[in-house]
């Protein structure tokens, strides 16, 4: 499983976010280090996510070049 930091600041940013995830076709999380996890295709859990102090996107492929633009 890889997990990456990311970085999620405006609505911009995670309607871009979702529309990557979600052409995948893989499962795909937001997770903010503490245990909280959700749906990287959900526009709820990535707007929730961005109350989070860290993001991390988890994934059981390496997705890495998808995660560029919003990548720490």
């Amino acid at each position: 499983m890889t997990r990456t930091k990311i970085r999620l600041d405006t609505m911009s940013d995670v309607n871009k976010f979702i529309s990557t995830m979600s052409s995948l076709n893989e499962k795909v999380w937001l997770e903010d280090g503490e245990g909280c996890r959700v749906s990287a295709t959900s526009l709820l859990g990535a707007v929730y996510s961005l109350e989070w102090d860290n993001i991390y996107c988890y994934c059981e492929k390496d997705i890495g070049g998808h995660l560029m633009p919003w990548a720490i």
